[in-house]
């Protein structure tokens, strides 16, 4: 993995010890020339799409900003302040409320402004950040909305959790982009930091990763903010006769190494979040990098995304694309070490052919497009607002592998929605559930299918890889057909009482219609006749039990009802459940308000 991203650093320009380096600012406190305050505003990335559909800001800008350089080491605090940005507590005298809980990083900051102002007396743009600093001591002196004021223990638990900063806007220009200071940073002050903190690794050596030879290091530049890419404080292996050994690598292979994989998590096209850890991708073609922007494509909730994607000619690309390199590291993102759950490669035309067939897996006939964490989610229990609970990280990695690598899904990803299915159907559907009840059901179909699906990669044939709409009417398993059964059977029954209830079939049978059939079925079968008696739109009661009786009869006649269905078998059944109750073209849209139709009846 190291070689490869010293190559993706080189490809992309990158040495590791950029003075300017793109990183988000959160909040931008506008000042004057004279150092007053105009305004204090948040900054926004892009417009997303929440879990539950709604719109929303992911919060943080990027900018080219005076970054310092960061060398990790086991027994040596170096942290240092990037020039002009930081959190609150680390700017201000006080802090956010007063109470500064970081006044030797607060001070490291400003003996930076100071060395700046000392060099640069006559630069406008420092002079009035000067001025700002030496008379607002705290946060909550800023002309801050309501909705911050009245959220201030949030602010402090974000700037210090997810690392919010803050940045300075002088005249309407951003601080970083002042010409002057700009060129203070680059060619002044950042080498002598540079030199400074690589000045103890002279001993000249080899590494396994770039030829040639370089200065070999004891110490690592940081990814995820502050976490050392490598650790030397343990040995990695030991070897008979030589003892414990630390593999050895020049400093500049560790600094490539860094830059390329903090580029990577940080541009939305070349990673993607999954759960507490993130995947990290990229694609060489003779010594050239390749657009592979679509993976984030299992993260999508545009339909429009997914179908332009499908429709693209990606697939008909030369032979020689198709072979690729392609690259994936799963990484886990924490304040410890740093940790590489997995590292694969492939090629990107085979990762193309793999995830039309995901597309292809998961697709649902109406709706919004199912998404690999909508279905993670959907394996465990609905959580509330503000819960910490969450899928595992197992989860989120076998539904990303089996969708890029082909890999079957593990059963217990069957198992576990099945197993909420039949919970949660039973609580039945709440009036002001907003619509995520039915997400959750349409996540946890698109699971079940893709599981059949991933069962059988080189069977394209076969009937568990093509359970959707179009064969829908033509499925002859048991266990299909009993789902089909039991979702007709609540369409009657909801028809009869002009709504869906809590009472309907599917609400307090489902568990045990999905398990033992035959002990169900006979007497919902009795229950639906009555149902049928009760609807007013004759028209409509008929073709319902034109449909129910049609059901029925594809049941043979030696074994009607399954006596009991295994797990799998139970996984079809909701397959069925789910394709009948979908809405189709030729349903009244409002029971009560469908003109009765007596004519069918003959």
């Amino acid at each position: 993995m190291i070689a490869e991203l010293v190559k993706q650093a080189d490809l992309m320009g990158l040495t590791g010890s950029e003075s300017f380096r793109r990183r988000p600012i959160h909040w931008l406190i506008d000042l004057d020339q004279d150092g007053k305050v105009l305004g204090f505003t948040s900054t926004s990335a892009a417009t997303v799409s929440s879990k539950g559909g709604s719109l929303g800001e992911r919060r943080g800008k990027r900018f080219s900003i005076p970054a310092n350089y960061l060398l990790g080491s086991p027994n040596q605090h170096n942290w240092r302040p990037d020039f002009l940005t930081g959190p609150a507590d680390e700017i201000l005298l006080q802090g956010v409320d007063g109470i500064n809980p970081a006044p030797k990083k607060r001070r490291a900051f400003w003996e930076l402004v100071v060395r700046a102002k000392q060099a640069l007396p006559k630069n406008n743009t420092l002079r009035s950040i000067w001025r700002f600093l030496r008379t607002k001591r705290r946060l909550t002196a800023l002309p801050l909305s309501d909705s911050t004021r009245n959220n201030i223990d949030c602010f402090k638990k974000r700037q210090n959790a997810d690392g919010e900063t803050l940045g300075f806007r002088v005249g309407g220009r951003l601080a970083a982009q002042d010409q002057e200071l700009h060129d203070w940073w680059k060619i002044a002050e950042f080498p002598k930091i540079h030199a400074r903190q690589t000045a103890e690794f002279i001993e000249p050596g080899t590494d396994a990763f770039q030829q040639g030879s370089g200065r070999i290091t004891g110490s690592s530049p940081c990814v995820f903010g502050n976490v050392p890419l490598v650790s030397f404080n343990n040995a990695p292996f030991s070897s008979f006769g030589l003892g414990e050994q630390t593999a050895r690598l020049r400093l500049d292979t560790v600094e490539k190494a860094a830059a390329a994989l903090n580029a990577l998590r940080q541009d939305d096209n070349t990673s993607l979040n999954l759960g507490d850890e993130k995947a990290v991708f990229w694609a060489i073609q003779d010594n050239r990098l390749l657009d592979c922007s679509f993976i984030t494509l299992l993260e999508a909730k545009d339909p429009l995304a997914v179908a332009d994607y499908l429709k693209s000619i990606w697939g008909s690309m030369p032979r020689e694309l198709d072979r690729a390199s392609f690259h994936v590291a799963i990484l886990l993102e924490g304040t410890g070490r740093f940790s590489v759950r997995s590292w694969n490669s492939g090629f990107l035309g085979d990762v193309d052919r793999r995830l039309r067939d995901y597309f292809e897996a998961i697709r649902l006939p109406t709706g919004r497009p199912v998404n690999l964490g909508a279905m993670a989610r959907s394996t465990i229990q609905k959580t509330k607002k503000g819960s910490k609970t969450t899928p595992s990280n197992l989860t989120y990695n076998a539904i990303f592998e089996a969708a890029w690598r082909g890999m079957p899904l593990p059963f217990r990803l069957l198992e576990s929605p099945v197993a909420r299915q039949r919970i949660e159907l039973a609580k039945g559907r709440a009036e002001a559930d907003n619509g995520e009840c039915e997400s959750r059901l349409r996540a946890r179909t698109a699971l079940i299918k893709f599981y059949f699906y991933s069962k059988h990669p080189n069977e394209p044939t076969h009937p568990d890889r093509n359970m959707n709409e179009i064969t829908h009417q033509n499925q002859d398993h048991p266990a299909y057909l009993c789902g089909r059964v039991l979702a007709l059977m609540d369409k009657i029954h909801n028809a009869a009482h002009g709504k869906s209830t809590a009472s309907s079939p599917a609400g307090r049978y489902y568990g045990s219609a999905s398990s033992t059939p035959a002990l169900v079925f006979p007497r919902l079968c009795k229950l639906a006749r009555i149902h049928l008696e009760k609807i007013e739109n004759k028209g409509w009661a008929y073709n319902l039990d034109r449909d129910l009786t049609g059901l029925i009869s594809k049941f043979s006649a030696q074994a009607s009802w399954p006596r009991t269905l295994s797990l799998e078998a139970q996984g079809r059944f909701a397959i069925g459940f789910y394709y009948e109750r979908a809405p189709k073209g030729d349903e009244p849209t409002s029971v009560e308000s469908q003109p009765t139709d007596d004519s069918k009846q003959s």
